[in-house]
């Protein structure tokens, strides 16, 4: 059976959407999944319910990171502008996964937020994980007006995203990140 890993970052307030995401995810792959929930705050009773989903599965596992994202995101001078992003520090966490998961000798994943619902297999795209040579993510498009009037813009959505953990921290791209956003955070 192949095996995937599968991130997701969450807070107190968000980590009880998980267990029907995991469910959605583990009835629709036929890969061996280790889902690792890096969080910055957690309570016991969502926690229990998480690896309660993640066991009823018997090919799957859970591992919980805590992510000291307030201290790391004030030493790297971006706390002003995090606060003001929806999600506020939390949505950082992913930034630094090439630091929190090489440790634990993860070295590519998948990682997910936490508001989707899988419908369908998506084996297809884990199959892609082991293959990432740096990110992949998801073409999104979003309507903006743009002198008066509408149009439509193209981005990656950065809620599902391929990543290789080894090959983006060789080229810095947490610090990267960080760099681009007290440059361009006020905008």
């Amino acid at each position: 059976m192949k095996e995937v890993n599968i991130v997701f970052c969450t807070d107190k307030n968000y980590a009880k959407y998980l267990p029907p995401l995991i469910e959605s995810i583990l009835r629709n792959t036929t890969y061996k999944c280790k889902f690792v929930v890096v969080y910055s705050t957690i309570n016991d009773e969502d926690r229990k319910k998480i690896i309660k989903t993640v066991t009823d599965f018997r090919w799957s596992e859970v591992e919980f990171i805590k992510f000291e994202n307030i201290k790391l995101l004030e030493n790297n001078k971006i706390s002003k502008y995090a606060s003001s992003f929806r999600g506020g520090y939390d949505t950082f966490s992913r930034l630094f996964l090439t630091e929190l998961l090489l440790d634990k000798n993860i070295k590519t994943c998948l990682y997910l937020d936490i508001d989707i619902i899988v419908k369908d297999n998506i084996d297809c795209l884990l199959n892609m994980v082991e293959t990432t040579e740096y990110i992949s993510g998801v073409v999104d498009t979003v309507t903006i007006k743009n002198g008066g009037k509408w149009v439509f813009d193209s981005y990656i959505n950065a809620g599902v995203l391929l990543m290789n953990l080894e090959n983006l921290k060789s080229i810095k791209f947490a610090e990267k990140c960080l760099d681009f956003l007290v440059k361009y955070g006020k905008e």
